[in-house]
Order: structure tokens, then sequence, then C-alpha cells
């Protein structure tokens, strides 16, 4: 069982990479007009981005502070934070231009896009939470588990909310949301089979 754990996680994981790049190369290729010349709420994504990124940071430093060493299954809660700060932040770009060029409003309304609106900044909650759980030693590690493993369902079902509205056409705008969804999903499940997962400090 706990192979195909690691199994699951390590595809999930090298799944994400690819997407994330896939979501690059999309915003790269599809043409200017698709994509829309403004940055709704472009002032959120290196917000999400410097969140992201102090908070790892300040795991770490407890992590430190709580331990000898930091156990060597760290590094892979750094990647997986990794893969979550990029698709959360590949999420926020391209879902607020597909909202303004669908609903004409720069609003993460929920009314409007649904448990969307809280995607990216769940996903980047994600990569905390499962680096928290490679880091923190005893009952701060099985509460991060329980967290990852919340966080990531509640992440699956805003994902699996919205593949109703693709059954209606994807727009060229969609096809980067789309990709970046889909690697935060791939993110969750990875974070998910971490966690589970008990792999023997050194």
């Amino acid at each position: 069982m706990t192979d195909r754990l690691l199994a699951v996680g390590l595809w999930m994981l090298g799944i994400a990479t690819v997407l994330i790049v896939a979501f690059a190369i999309a915003v790269m290729v599809l043409p200017v007009d698709a994509l829309g010349t403004t940055l709704p709420r472009s002032g959120w994504v290196p917000a999400l981005v410097g969140w992201g990124i102090g908070g790892g940071a300040a795991l770490v430093a407890v992590g430190r502070a709580a331990t000898d060493a930091l156990p060597a299954r760290t590094a892979v809660g750094l990647v997986l934070l990794a893969c979550a700060i990029a698709a959360g932040a590949a999420i926020e770009l391209t879902l607020m231009r597909w909202a303004v060029a669908r609903f004409g409003v720069q609003a993460a309304d929920p009314d409007l896009i649904g448990w969307a609106s809280v995607l990216s900044p769940m996903v980047v909650l994600v990569g905390h939470a499962v680096l928290a759980s490679t880091i923190l030693p005893g009952p701060g590690g099985v509460a991060a588990k329980a967290i990852t493993i919340a966080v990531s369902a509640g992440v699956l079902l805003s994902v699996a909310s919205n593949l109703p509205g693709a059954a209606d056409g994807i727009t060229p705008l969609g096809v980067p949301l789309g990709i970046a969804m889909a690697a935060g999903a791939c993110v969750a499940v990875a974070a998910v089979a971490t966690a589970v997962v008990s792999i023997p400090r050194r």
C-alpha cells in the first residue's frame, strides 16, 4: 500500500510539473487577444507568491527550532510547495482574466465563479500543509497531515465543480486556465499521498 501511494504521489508530482510547463507554453503560444491585455487583480499574484515563499521559510525555521536536523523528506515537501505556488499563481492569473472575459467584471465573486474564487490560495495552503507534515514531529505533524488531506479535498472539489462548464466548450482563454487547475489538482493528490505515507525520519 505504501509503495502504491508513493508511486501515485510521484506520478502526480510529475504530471503537475508537466502541466505547469504546458501552462507556460500555452500562455506564450496563444494570441494576445485570446489572453487579454490587462491583468485583473494582478497584484494578487505577487502577494500569493510572497505568501507561499514566506510561509515555507517560516515552516522551515520552525522545523529547525523544533528538531536538531530537518528530516530528509523535507525536500519532498519543498518541491511540492514550489509546485503549489506555481500552480496557484497560474490559476489566479488566468482565472481573473477568464472572469473578465466571461462576466465583464474584475471580481472573485463566488456567485459568478463559484469555489474557484478561493482555489489559488487553497492550492498554496496545500503546499504549506504538506511541507509542515514532512517537517513537524509528533502531534504537529499529525495535525499538518489532517490539514493537508482536508484542504486537498477542497481543491479537488473546487476543480471538479468546474468540469460541467467544460462541456459547454472551452474558449482559448479557458485552455491555460484548465491546465492550471489540472496542475493544482495533481499537486493536491501528490500532497495527500505524501502526507498519508509514513516515511521514517532519519
